[in-house]
């Protein structure tokens, strides 16, 4: 079992901890995250893991951290997407196939790089000088993603990926620390105040699709993950520590989708009769298919609602959605919102973070 590396840090007084994780190569949230929130060289810039992969600017974005951390105090954890070094090392054939696998299969800094220097993956045989290349070119990259702790530990605060098993963090092992599914879940407490990334926040709940930072005082624990890039209806969150000691927190978001004032006001129907599919029961049977909105039922739980066009998408025969609700959200004339898909029968929505329909105008920003 590897052990996880502990960076112990001790926060200056008096200035702001923002933490983000799972930017997932978003450069352009994360740079209009930081604007948002003021960040500037006052404050300390914890990321929280998985800062690359999956998203289409891994690079940039990596580049743009490492440069940042030059100017202004950043911290970062290691994400199970970051840590990606190691594939690197292995030169058997199969690690290979499976590497180059993957790479066909995603967006991958490894696919960025490869751009950068002109290199065309076609042949397996040839993957090893391919990965040869790669260390030799991009060496302070890998440097500095094989350097990020597992955890970093203040004196108030624990920042990990995925999760801890106790509070022993040199007992901790790497590899949970870095993949832990649904550790909001868990009937596990902390003295200090954990807070971790990697799994949506939006997965917990079965009936409201809410990708707002997930806070809960009796446990100490924190879940900030947004599902950005991850989730079409997925944001980037911010937790906002005041300063080192605080246990008061606020939260910022930004995403990627359109934005519109709504001209109309909206009524909430019943939370409590809700649903929303996501992940891993998003697997739906069209029972009517409409011009831009199906009727679908998710054949495990049986529910069933109107889901756009837009989010539904067909592989070896089954039919998926990205996350979607039959949730109707209260809406004030003037609200700003996010928009997911416009239809016939109402605008699939987004306001702080919550999913929903509406039925009203919507004027365009």
């Amino acid at each position: 079992m590897q052990k996880a590396k502990v960076q112990r840090i001790v926060f200056p007084k008096d200035r702001r901890i923002i933490v983000v994780s799972d930017i997932h190569g978003h450069l352009q949230n994360l740079q209009k995250l930081l604007e948002k929130v003021h960040f500037s060289t006052e404050d300390i810039l914890v990321i929280d893991g998985d800062l690359i992969e999956k998203g289409e600017q891994s690079l940039k974005t990596l580049r743009f951290v490492m440069q940042l951390a030059k100017t202004h105090s950043v911290y970062e954890v290691l994400g199970n997407n970051d840590w990606l070094w190691d594939e690197l090392e292995r030169e058997d054939a199969q690690s290979n196939q499976q590497l180059l696998e993957y790479m066909r299969g995603r967006n991958s800094i490894l696919n960025e790089m490869c751009a950068e220097l002109g290199i065309r993956l076609e042949d397996p045989d040839d993957f090893l000088e391919v990965k040869h290349q790669l260390k030799a070119n991009f060496a302070p990259e890998w440097d500095y993603l094989r350097s990020l702790p597992d955890i970093l530990e203040s004196e108030h605060y624990l920042f990990v990926h995925a999760g801890l098993e106790s509070e022993k963090l040199e007992q901790q092992e790497k590899a949970r620390c870095v993949k832990n599914d649904w550790f909001f879940q868990r009937e596990i407490c902390f003295s200090r105040w954990c807070v971790v990334g990697h799994f949506p926040v939006s997965l917990y709940d079965d009936r409201l699709n809410d990708c707002s930072v997930r806070i809960d005082p009796r446990r100490k624990l924190i879940s900030i993950d947004g599902g950005c890039v991850m989730q079409q209806s997925g944001q980037l969150n911010a937790l906002i520590i005041p300063q080192d000691g605080a246990e008061k927190f606020a939260w910022e978001y930004v995403d990627s989708l359109p934005k519109a004032l709504a001209l109309d006001a909206g009524a909430s129907s019943d939370a409590t009769e809700a649903h929303c599919l996501h992940w891993p029961h998003n697997q739906v049977q069209v029972l009517e298919r409409g011009q831009d909105c199906s009727y679908c039922q998710q054949p495990q739980l049986g529910y069933r609602m109107w889901i756009p066009n837009a989010l539904l998408s067909e592989w070896e025969g089954t039919v998926y959605t990205n996350n979607c609700t039959d949730y109707w959200l209260k809406i004030c004339p003037g609200d700003l919102v996010s928009v997911v898909a416009k239809t016939s029968r109402g605008a699939l929505i987004k306001k702080n973070g919550l999913l929903g329909w509406y039925a009203g105008r919507l004027q365009d920003k």
